[in-house]
């Protein structure tokens, strides 16, 4: 059995139940945690943080890099937050919504929950201390670029050291969306 097989036969199964609460606060889940999901995979992986952070061959100035990163979280940080509150009470619902005779699943339903939100206290407490190293570089960056403001090449080692610092934390990220994303399979599987 591949994997084509099983999302074949997973698409035919939900989209057949769509009618039924738990199936469609589960699908909500499912669709807002791929979204936390691929966003960052795909930020990591080719986007424009890849793009930013692969500077040797196309961005030589590491202002550059940092405003590209600024586009990107300035932008992301809004939809991927709203979309893991989504799938965390997506999920919370669906749990409630459950019949209690499938305790089983109202458990795997919490801990999706619970995965969904812990996005959020690991960006407060373990990566905002380099947002704000880099949201500094940036806003200094920015106020000088009209005086054509240059980096000394400590700063500029500096601001891609966190840059690569934001990279690997990131990765928790990606992990917790993935983790909300593939549980969320499984949960519908079983309902």
């Amino acid at each position: 059995m591949n994997v084509f097989t099983v999302l074949s036969s997973l698409y035919t199964a939900v989209t057949g139940r769509l009618s039924d609460p738990v199936v469609s606060l589960v699908s909500i889940g499912l669709a807002t945690s791929s979204y936390v999901f691929f966003t960052q995979f795909g930020a990591l992986s080719f986007g424009p943080v890849a793009f930013a952070t692969e500077r040797k061959e196309v961005i030589s100035e590491v202002p550059e890099c940092i405003e590209l990163w600024g586009f990107y979280t300035d932008r992301a940080s809004i939809r991927i937050s709203a979309a893991a509150i989504l799938s965390c009470l997506s999920f919370l619902a669906a749990a409630r919504s459950l019949d209690p005779s499938k305790f089983d699943v109202q458990q795997l339903l919490h801990i999706n929950a619970t995965v969904a939100f812990s996005v959020f206290p690991w960006v407060i407490t373990i990566m905002l201390p380099t947002y704000k190293k880099l949201w500094s570089f940036r806003d200094r960056i920015s106020r000088k670029t009209s005086d054509n403001y240059i980096l000394t090449s400590g700063e500029s080692q500096d601001a891609m050291d966190c840059i690569d610092h934001w990279k690997t934390l990131n990765l928790v990220r990606v992990a917790i969306g993935f983790t909300a994303w593939f549980l969320a399979f499984i949960v519908l599987l079983l309902v």
